[in-house]
């Protein structure tokens, strides 16, 4: 929270109180407690909202003396006006769920009699993916198997095409990653040890790196970035991790995971010291700098039912580590484990079963299960189910989940809803007949929902 204030002054006296009376013009800030009087001035303090809605904002300040409270008689000569700016910074939603930690959590509080269409992007053929964005600026992957593969920024205020990239014919592409004004998209063109990793400039397009890497008829994940690291999951036989810097477009590093059994669908995690892979069989972690494994979590009950594992560990930053425990495809069902760095070990399995991609928030992982029209929020030091959120009547989950401070939004099979979390019972607040595989929230307060060949904004706040 930022706080900032100023003193206003008065000459002359009269007869009757002199009674400050202030009213704010914008949602992000309040005033701090009540002017405080000293002789003929008075001193205003304000501080921002908890958890503001990001961007930057321009709203009044209207300060003046009255003669009571209520303000019913104003001292001539005494109301002043001003304007103020206030720029709330969010970090961009740069990955898949967000971050390379994957939480799919945003610190904003929003309130749902906000929100309201921003705008539609249709698509004429192929098909959107996993979404990124900055600030103006969404990044969507146009995405044709076999066929032409185009990445494209658009306007975050009006859903305007800034600039299209195109990167030829392509098997499979990636959506697209975003960080430090750079563009991240994996593709692979055919069965080689030469497919490319694209940076792209992000105001522009124009292609600024491209390295190779080996695959085997892949798909992909949305690669991850950390720092000038760029992390790809493929090897022609899967169970490979690449670093690639991507200020000069070298390989950095490149190590197998211990597993061996994934090939496809996945990114890895990162954070300051570690770089995280499921390479089935085992949670392995990596030394982010030199790629050495150090540390093999053995998952004993892996379940081998295909080379796919279409998600991405998940960090609670506090040395504990969550993921699926077996292949699956983005909307398969399996369990969910829990691993801990410290002691070098898996340290829970779910009882029951979940799809999507999870969030982590508020201590807890929120997971969709499998079956049934719940969203669980998961303990994170024992997978034990702490509370459920219900789907209003037979709904089920098909997207990401995403968390706001107060909000949690998930897409059923007909609609994206929005649960109260600050609520007891945690109920639909809101709801859209718009739905989608891949929900994101940009730093510009939109709800992005990307399905097919459609991508919806909708506005957050005002």
């Amino acid at each position: 929270m930022a706080s900032f204030g100023f003193d206003a002054s008065y000459t002359g006296t009269s007869p009757q109180p002199i009674v400050a009376d202030v009213a704010i013009g914008g949602e992000r800030y309040a005033l701090k407690g009540s002017p405080t009087a000293n002789g003929t001035s008075f001193t205003l303090e304000f501080e921002t909202l908890p958890l503001a809605a990001g961007g930057e904002k321009t709203s009044t300040i209207t300060f003046r003396l009255c003669t009571s409270a209520n303000c019913s008689t104003v001292y001539p000569g005494s109301t002043q006006t001003f304007q103020l700016t206030l720029d709330v910074q969010l970090e961009d939603w740069g990955m898949f769920q967000r971050n390379a930690a994957h939480t799919g959590y945003v610190a904003a509080h929003y309130d749902p009699a906000d929100f309201a269409d921003a705008w539609t992007w249709d698509l004429a053929a192929g098909e959107t993916l996993e979404l990124s964005s900055t600030r103006g600026k969404v990044f969507v992957t146009q995405r044709n198997y076999f066929g032409q593969s185009d990445v494209h920024a658009l306007s975050a205020e009006d859903g305007s095409k800034l600039w299209t990239r195109s990167l030829g014919d392509q098997a499979y592409t990636s959506g697209p990653s975003f960080s430090d004004g750079k563009v991240f998209v994996t593709s692979m063109q055919s069965s080689s040890d030469t497919n490319p990793q694209w940076v792209l400039d992000s105001e522009t397009g124009n292609v600024l790196q491209q390295m190779i890497f080996s695959a085997q008829w892949h798909d992909f994940a949305q690669p991850t970035v950390f720092g000038d690291s760029v992390f790809v999951a493929a090897g022609y036989y899967g169970n490979v991790v690449y670093d690639f810097d991507h200020t000069d477009g070298t390989k950095v590093w490149e190590r197998n995971g211990s597993g061996g059994a994934i090939w496809d669908g996945q990114t890895v995690a990162a954070d300051e010291d570690y770089v995280y892979y499921y390479s089935g069989g085992a949670m392995d972690v990596f030394n982010r700098l030199t790629g050495e494994l150090v540390k093999s979590m053995a998952d004993p009950d892996f379940d081998w039912r295909g080379y796919s594992w279409e998600a991405a560990p998940v960090l609670d930053g506090n040395g504990r580590v969550f993921g699926f425990t077996s292949p699956r495809a983005y909307e398969w069902d399996t369990k969910l484990s829990g691993y801990s760095v410290t002691s070098g070990a898996k340290i829970w399995n779910t009882e029951a079963l979940y799809t999507t991609a999870p969030a982590y928030a508020h201590d807890r992982l929120f997971a969709a299960r499998h079956g049934l029209q719940l969203i669980d929020a998961i303990n994170p030091a024992t997978g034990a189910v702490d509370f459920s959120l219900a789907f209003p009547g037979s709904d089920t989950a098909r997207s990401n989940v995403v968390i706001a401070d107060n909000l949690l939004f998930v897409s059923g099979t007909t609609k994206t809803y929005a649960f109260d979390l600050s609520q007891t019972g945690y109920p639909v607040v809101w709801e859209t007949d718009t739905y989608g595989m891949h929900l994101a929230i940009s730093p510009d307060n939109l709800l992005l929902i990307s399905d097919s060949n459609r991508v919806r904004a909708v506005s957050l706040a005002p």
